[in-house]
C-alpha cells in the first residue's frame, strides 16, 4: 500500500469519527432540547387524576360557600343555601377538573399585591375533595381581555395560568348554575306513580299508580287510564328545562302565581314537586313563568315543552267504549241498527285454535278462505269493537237522553248474555251523540264520524265485495 493511500484512509477515518461525532452532538442536543419542552409543557398540566376518585366538590361563589357529596352517583348537597342539585353541572366540573391543563403560564412566583390585577383577589373557587383526602382546588379571576380565556391561580401555588373557557365555562359555578333547570328530575317517566293537573282552579285530572295499576280520582273515579298517555306526558315533563332562572322575591302577584294558570304536583316513591305557572313571559304564550314552591325558586318554561299544558281529563282516559268484552272468544255476535241501517252478524271464533269455522252477516255465509272477503270482514268487527268516545259529559240533556237511540249495537257473549251500547243524538250538535252502557249513561260523547266512517264505511265496503263475488 503506497504512502499516497494511506494518507486518503486516515483521510476518511477521520471524516467518519467526526461525522459520528456530530450526529450523536446533534442526537444529545435534540434529545436535551425535547427533554426541555416536555418539561415546559408537563407545567401546564395541572390536574391529572381520575374522575371517579372524586367524592365531593366544594364551590365559593360570589353568593357563598356549597359542598356536594357524590353518593351512589348521586349528588347530595351537604352544606350552602339549598338548591335544587344539578348533577349536571356538577358532572361536568367533576370532567374537566380532573383533566385541567393551562395554554400558558403568566407568571410564576406571584405575590398577593399580583392578585387584584387579575381577579384573583377574590376568585371563584371550585375544589374536587379526592377518595384519599387531597383536595385539588383551582381559583378564577378574571377573563382575559380580547380572549376565551381566565387568570387561574391553583389553590396553595403562586403561579397564574392562562386556561381557556372551553375548561372554564364548565367549571365556573355561579348560585345559578348549581340549581336544576328540569322541572322534575328523574331518569325515567316510568318512575312517575302520581299526576295531578290543575287549570284556572279546576282539577283536570288526578291520577296514581297503585299496586293494581293507575286509578283517577279527580274530577271523577270512574275510567280506564291510559297508562301510555301518562307515559307520553311523563316523558315531557322530565326534559322540559327552564329558559331562565331567578329568585323568588315573595311577591306573588308579580308574576301572576296568586292566580296560577296552572298547577302540576308529580311524584316518586322518593321525589315530589308542585309547580304554579303564572303570567307569560313577557306577554309572549310561548314562554310562561312557573314556580317551584319548595325551592321559591322562579323558572321560564317553553309552554309546549310542558307535556300537561293543554291537555284535558278524556285524554287520561282510555276511549274505546267497550273494555269489558273485547276478547272475540267471548263474542258470539252482533245486532246492530245504525242510523237505519240494521246489520246481524254471527261471530264464530275458536279461541283454543285461534281460528274461525264460519261466520256469517245478515244471513250470508263469509268465506272464511277467501282473504279479501275475510280481512273487509275482521275490519267491520273492528269498528264495531273499536267505537271510542270524543269528550266527557258531565251534564247531558236528561230529556233528550230518553229519546230513542240512533245508534244501538248489542253484542252477544258466549254466556247467552247480551251487552247493550246505544248513542242518542244531542240537542244542541247533530255530531255528537250521547254514549249509554247497558241503559246507563256513561258521562261520554260520541262523534258521528265513528259510526259514518267506521260501522257504515267498512259495512258497504263488505257488501259491495260478497256481491261481486256472488257475481262471480
Amino acid at each position: 500500500m503506497t504512502k499516497r493511500y494511506i494518507r486518503i484512509l486516515i483521510c476518511l477515518i477521520i471524516a467518519a469519527i467526526v461525522a459520528i461525532g456530530s450526529y450523536f452532538g446533534v442526537t444529545a442536543y435534540k434529545n436535551k432540547q425535547q427533554k426541555e419542552l416536555a418539561k415546559e409543557a408537563n407545567k401546564l398540566n395541572i390536574n391529572n387524576f381520575a374522575v371517579q376518585n372524586i367524592t365531593k366538590i366544594k364551590i365559593t361563589n360570589s353568593t357563598g360557600d356549597y359542598e356536594f357529596e357524590l353518593d351512589d352517583d348521586e349528588w347530595e348537597q351537604l352544606s350552602g343555601e339549598p338548591v335544587q342539585v344539578n348533577t349536571v353541572k356538577l358532572n361536568a366540573i367533576s370532567n374537566n377538573i380532573c383533566e385541567l391543563k393551562a395554554e400558558s403560564i403568566l407568571k410564576e412566583n406571584a405575590t398577593a399585591e399580583d392578585y387584584p390585577t387579575y381577579g384573583l383577589d377574590k376568585p371563584m373557587i371550585v375544589t374536587a375533595v379526592l377518595k384519599d383526602g387531597k383536595e385539588k382546588g383551582v381559583e378564577v379571576g378574571k377573563k382575559v381581555p380580547g380572549a376565551s380565556s381566565y387568570y387561574v391561580r391553583v389553590s396553595g401555588e403562586d403561579t397564574i395560568y392562562i386556561i381557556s373557557s372551553n375548561y372554564m365555562d364548565n367549571i365556573m359555578a355561579e348560585k345559578k348554575d348549581l340549581k336544576n333547570a328540569y322541572m322534575f328530575d328523574v331518569q325515567s317517566s316510568s318512575e312517575i306513580t302520581y299526576l295531578k293537573y290543575t287549570e284556572n282552579d279546576e282539577v283536570i285530572y288526578e291520577v296514581e299508580y297503585k299496586d293494581d295499576g293507575w286509578t283517577i280520582s279527580a274530577p271523577y273515579d270512574w275510567g280506564v287510564v291510559d297508562a301510555s298517555k301518562i307515559n307520553s306526558i311523563g316523558a315531557e315533563l322530565i326534559r322540559a328545562t327552564s329558559m331562565m332562572l331567578e329568585d323568588f322575591d315573595g311577591d306573588l302577584s308579580k308574576y301572576g302565581f296568586d292566580k296560577p294558570r296552572y298547577i302540576i304536583e308529580a311524584k316518586t316513591k322518593d321525589k315530589s314537586v308542585e309547580v304554579l305557572f303564572g303570567d307569560y313571559y313577557e306577554d309572549n304564550e310561548t314562554y310562561i313563568y312557573a314556580l317551584n314552591k319548595a325551592l321559591d325558586q322562579v323558572y321560564v318554561f317553553e309552554t309546549q315543552g310542558v307535556g300537561c299544558i293543554g291537555t284535558k281529563t278524556e285524554d287520561m282516559i282510555v276511549k274505546k267504549l267497550n273494555l269489558t268484552h273485547d276478547y272475540l272468544g267471548d263474542i258470539k255476535g252482533f245486532n246492530i241498527d245504525v242510523f237505519g241501517t240494521k246489520i246481524d252478524i254471527d261471530h264464530n271464533y275458536d279461541p283454543e285454535n285461534l281460528s274461525t269455522e264460519a261466520h256469517s252477516i245478515n244471513g250470508k255465509d263469509i268465506d272464511v278462505k277467501n282473504e279479501t272477503i275475510i280481512t273487509a270482514f275482521n275490519s267491520l268487527v273492528n269498528a264495531i269493537r273499536g267505537i271510542s268516545f270524543e269528550e266527557i259529559c258531565l251534564e247531558p240533556n236528561k230529556e233528550a237522553l230518553k229519546n230513542a237511540p240512533d245508534v244501538t249495537v248489542v253484542y252477544t257473549l258466549a254466556d247467552g248474555k247480551e251487552y247493550k251500547l246505544e248513542f242518542v243524538q244531542t240537542p244542541d250538535d247533530s255530531n255528537m251523540f250521547y254514549a249509554l252502557e247497558n241503559g246507563k249513561y256513561k258521562n261520554v260523547l260520541v262523534r258521528r264520524y265513528m259510526f259514518e266512517h267506521g260501522i257504515v264505511k267498512y259495512y258497504n265496503e263488505l257488501m259491495d265485495i260478497l256481491s261481486e263475488a256472488e257475481g262471480e
